[in-house]
């Protein structure tokens, strides 16, 4: 995105002093919205005709977003997985990219803060947090339409209007709202300014475009500047101010190498799972001195025995989606007969359920496209899960084909499940597979810590500055 500070101003939080503020947010382009905090205080205060949506609460701020940030810090099974403490830390100057902004801003986001709310982990106005965050991640989802799913067209005249209708709810939004610090009079911010212009803009053009010109569909990302904003970011990358000649070798090489591995240093969000090749020689190296012991190891008595605590709830929430996942990727993936399918779908689950009826994107006078996992499903998930983290300091050198058995040779379930297509190990297999790529990333992060440089002294000398406090 292109961000453009004298005609956008940033995208706000309201809240105390330990919140993301008002007067000295970042910027925002016509169609992306990017955070980064600053100290200060600030709030904003809603019109009165919008009370009754909010309930009363007329306070956005990010500290509910930190809570649930802290909450999932000290779990694997996360309600927000994309969410990461560095995103909200007011110490963190790094440049701004979109991948970060998406995942504060995020429909999980919101729907994981009104799991907390509902199990009392967190107080009932952060009910209005999760009501904002939710409709700004749905006006980028429009704003930067990639798919013919979130594209303005005509295919369904109701879907069009009922966005078209939020577009401008939106607007309504931004043009009412106060965005100012305690000491402020009002005063009309220039990312109001943003929205107001990016958004008339982008309905305009649809309209001209579906109803005068006919065509069958419009996709709003066409609209943003991500290409040349992503140029510009790894030109940038190598050299701040470049000049005229660095300029155009940085260029001819950027495109050459953008064919064979995009730039992770960019303002657009790229795949992770390259994080885990780096593992690959690490698990190699510790296999060649221990993989046999630990096979062994693995297999005896004594490490059969579940030291594991159990889940709390925020946790089960966490694992009853999961589990929807690992059996809908389970019955698209193998080729399953009827009774096998019919051990999936009976008796679906009713408790630890709202995470998953709150994550789907449709209304929940609709009914949930999310699979629901039968209580069996959940049981035997569960038990793999407390199998795992007993032996989660083995993980790199412990093969699955060994979790798998050790979670299976203890398990009670086996006479619950069908043996004509191997459905419990199939299950079984596939959480193990996931709850080792969540391990591999976080013991990836603390590697790259422990590896990192600072670029220069200065930058050094603020990294060291900040941890003494």
């Amino acid at each position: 995105m292109h961000y453009l500070d004298d005609m956008y101003g940033g995208f706000y939080f309201f809240g105390t002093s330990d919140t993301l503020d008002a007067a000295d947010a970042p910027a925002v382009s016509a169609a992306s919205v990017t955070v980064r905090p600053f100290p200060g205080e600030a709030h904003g205060v809603w019109p009165p005709h919008w009370m009754a949506k909010l309930s009363q609460l007329r306070q956005v701020s990010v500290k509910h977003i930190k809570k649930l940030a802290d909450i999932d810090a000290e779990r694997d099974l996360k309600l927000a997985p994309h969410l990461k403490p560095a995103y909200l830390d007011q110490d963190h100057f790094a440049k701004m990219n979109v991948a970060s902004a998406v995942a504060v801003l995020n429909h999980s986001v919101g729907a994981a803060i009104r799991v907390l709310v509902s199990l009392g982990r967190m107080e009932e106005e952060a009910l209005t947090t999760a009501w904002f965050v939710e409709r700004v991640y749905r006006w980028f989802t429009l704003m930067t339409s990639r798919y013919i799913g979130t594209a303005m067209s005509m295919f369904k005249p109701d879907a069009h209007d009922e966005a078209v209708a939020f577009l401008k709810e939106f607007m309504e939004i931004f043009a009412h709202v106060s965005i100012k610090k305690s000491n402020q009079r009002d005063q009309f911010k220039p990312v109001q300014a943003g929205v107001l212009i990016s958004t008339t803009s982008a309905l305009q053009i649809q309209h001209q475009l579906l109803s005068v010109h006919k065509f069958k569909f419009v996709l709003l990302c066409r609209l943003t500047q991500d290409a040349l904003e992503n140029l510009f970011s790894c030109i940038r990358s190598r050299h701040p101010v470049p000049r005229a000649l660095e300029f155009k070798l940085m260029l001819r090489l950027i495109m050459l190498s953008q064919f064979f591995k995009p730039s992770r240093k960019g303002s657009y969000d790229i795949d992770d799972s390259v994080d885990l090749l780096e593992f690959v020689e690490m698990k190699k190296a510790a296999q060649k001195n221990s993989v046999e012991a630990a096979e062994v190891e693995l297999l005896t008595d004594s490490l059969l025995d579940d030291d594991a605590p159990p889940l709390d709830d925020v946790q089960m929430e966490s694992l009853v989606y999961v589990a929807g996942y690992i059996t809908h990727s389970v019955s698209k993936k193998f080729k399953l007969c009827d009774t096998c399918r019919e051990c999936l779908q009976a008796e679906p689950v009713e408790q630890n359920d709202q995470l998953l009826k709150l994550k789907s994107y449709r209304s929940l006078s609709q009914p949930n496209p999310l699979t629901r996992p039968s209580g069996l499903v959940v049981s035997l998930l569960q038990h793999a899960d407390s199998v795992f983290r007993a032996h989660e300091h083995d993980a790199l050198t412990v093969s699955l084909a060994s979790l798998t058995n050790a979670a299976l040779d203890k398990c009670q379930l086996a006479n619950s499940f069908p043996h004509c297509h191997e459905l419990q190990k199939r299950l079984t297999q596939a959480f193990l597979m996931l709850r080792l790529r969540i391990t591999l990333r976080k013991l990836s992060s603390k590697a790259k810590t422990a590896k990192a440089k600072c670029g220069s002294k200065s930058v050094g000398m603020r990294a060291a500055v900040s941890q003494i406090r």
